[in-house]
């Protein structure tokens, strides 16, 4: 008995969008990206793990959905996921593997920053990098800050370290995710620490403990 198998694997392709637009894939481009070797398959395409599992040919021609499709989704981050069937030519023997397109819109969550003034005199250094945390929506999403567009549009002046603040100021951030990448103006304002009174020592006169029981309302 030889036992035969479709060597594939699954696949996740990401593209840039600006966040509303609508995306038309063609499944038959990505699908060879699935296969591992050189094997005689051909490729069929569903909306589902079960549809494409089924082991009714009529079920299968049914169910079988157009290679190319459009994702309608809207969002910063947009997940869609096909699965191929992919059957041996030779053997009949298939596998299933998910096909999952990411549409990406690198956005920051925020851009409006503020700074503590510790001091209150209209300066403050900060260490730029600590920001990271206020912007990012992915961890796998790479910022960059920058102090001007034209420093940001000629790749030069990368702000990576402490940056000295003035009360309002409005930097630049490059979003870079698999490969897409968007600009965005920062502002960066310092608001002012609360003044608090200095500590005043207070003394109190002796009282006496009229009841010898250490305690006097």
């Amino acid at each position: 008995v030889t036992f035969k198998s479709v060597k594939a694997k699954n696949a996740d392709v990401y593209l840039c969008f600006n966040g509303t637009e609508d995306v038309t894939v063609d499944l038959e481009s990505y699908a060879p990206s699935l296969l591992v070797g050189n094997q005689n398959v051909i490729y069929s395409y569903y909306a589902n793990f079960v549809d494409a599992s089924s082991e009714d040919p009529a079920d299968l021609a049914r169910l079988q959905i157009q290679k190319n499709q459009t994702i309608t989704d809207n969002g910063t981050r947009v997940r869609k996921s096909y699965f191929v069937r992919i059957t041996n030519k030779d053997s009949g023997c298939f596998t299933i593997r998910e096909l999952t397109f990411y549409l990406l819109n690198p956005t920051p969550r925020t851009q409006n920053l503020e700074v503590c003034d510790v001091l209150n005199d209209g300066k403050e250094t900060y260490m730029i990098r600590t920001f990271l945390q206020k912007l990012q929506n992915y961890s796998d999403e790479v910022i960059q800050f920058f102090p001007d567009a034209t420093s940001e549009a000629n790749n030069v002046g990368e702000i990576a370290g402490n940056y000295d603040f003035t009360s309002t100021n409005t930097l630049y951030i490059r979003i870079t995710s698999h490969g897409c990448k968007r600009v965005f103006p920062i502002q960066v304002k310092l608001v002012p620490t609360p003044n608090v009174l200095p500590i005043k020592e207070i003394i109190i006169a002796n009282i006496c403990d009229n009841n010898a029981d250490s305690q006097e309302p």
